[in-house]
């Protein structure tokens, strides 16, 4: 609408919207931060319940009904108004905000890990990496998510993203990536169509390397919280993109049949369906699973460098050959590589 109605401008004037925020992702609240941050053109005029009353909104209102106007009605009009709206005053008659009624990912959390040098991919340091892929075809976007570790801290370094887009395509889009970056782990949505994206995955890259995800409802959680907790504890690095922001805002926790949380995307809120979220989610999962190096020595000092799970030694099932610099494990000990 806002669209359509901005071409009027051709013949001069101006366009005026008035609106109260309905949440922090809500396309209202998106163009104000994109007139406040000067990414589009434009003013920002704020009217509070108490700017209005200071201007005479009751007195007014008193006028028209008859009623006698004194300070103590005015406060007693107010202190009712609020209390209609409850929670909602502050957005409703405050012109702030709200963080949004069960996101999963706190706006705030979203905007405080937000960083210049992030999304650059001609900063990419070398470091280990894992790259998150959600599977699509046609309705959602197919995403990849590249996260580099750069001390204890996860950078994004890349996101790509395509819409209907076939599925040798997204082949050749992990391919360079993965040529770039060089991941540890390519942690790829299994479910549905997913099945076949990760054999042909496993296939250019290694089944060791590509990691099939069964997105159950409890596997969901598990990788969301990866992300979550990557965001609280301050350890995550994005880039200040709108639809980023609003994809991974749009993720809401509900009770499910059980009583367990099940997590949903707002539709509405975003160009997809929380695609960049999972994209994003799993390569955190990825990461956080992540085993630290192991190194070991043969007898004349050559140098072998092995990654592999913690507890690595006499007893783990794993043998070293000195003599040959390798280290011999059993196939059932390759799952946790």
């Amino acid at each position: 609408m806002l669209t359509a109605a901005l071409a009027t401008r051709m013949w001069g004037g101006a366009v005026r919207v008035i609106s109260t925020h309905n949440g922090e992702a809500n396309p209202f609240a998106a163009l104000c931060r994109d007139i406040a941050e000067r990414r589009q053109p434009g003013a920002l005029h704020t009217v509070t319940l108490a700017d209005a009353l200071h201007e005479g909104l009751y007195k007014r209102i008193c006028m028209v009904t008859g009623q006698h106007w004194t300070g103590a009605a005015e406060a007693a009009w107010e202190a009712g108004l609020r209390a209609e709206y409850g929670a909602r005053a502050a957005q409703e008659l405050d012109c702030v905000p709200s963080a949004g009624s069960g996101a999963w990912l706190a706006w705030k959390a979203i905007t405080d890990a937000e960083d210049a040098e992030a999304g650059k991919a001609e900063l990419y340091a070398g470091g280990t990496t894992y790259i998150g892929v959600d599977v699509a075809r046609r309705r959602d976007l197919w995403v990849a998510a590249v996260i580099e570790k750069v001390g204890d801290v996860l950078w994004l370094r890349e996101i790509q993203t395509a819409r209907d887009i076939s599925f040798s395509e997204q082949r050749a889009i992990v391919r360079t990536l993965a040529a770039r970056y060089r991941p540890l782990r390519i942690a790829v949505d299994q479910t549905g169509m997913g099945e076949a994206v990760v054999e042909q995955l496993a296939e250019d890259h290694g089944g060791l390397t590509v990691e099939g995800v069964l997105m159950t409802t409890p596997k969901r959680l598990d990788v969301a919280t990866a992300l979550r907790e990557a965001f609280e504890d301050n350890r995550i690095r994005i880039p200040a993109d709108e639809a980023l922001r609003r994809d991974l805002h749009s993720l809401r926790a509900e009770a499910g049949p059980t009583g367990a949380p099940r997590l949903t995307a707002e539709r509405a809120d975003t160009d997809g369906h929380g695609d960049r979220f999972w994209a994003l989610a799993l390569a955190c999962a990825a990461a956080a699973q992540a085993r630290g190096p192991f190194e070991a020595w043969t007898t004349d000092r050559r140098h072998a460098a092995f990654r592999a799970p913690d507890g690595l030694g006499p007893g783990s099932g794993h043998e070293i050959d000195y003599e040959l610099g390798v280290v011999r494990s059993p196939l059932s000990a390759l799952n946790g590589w």
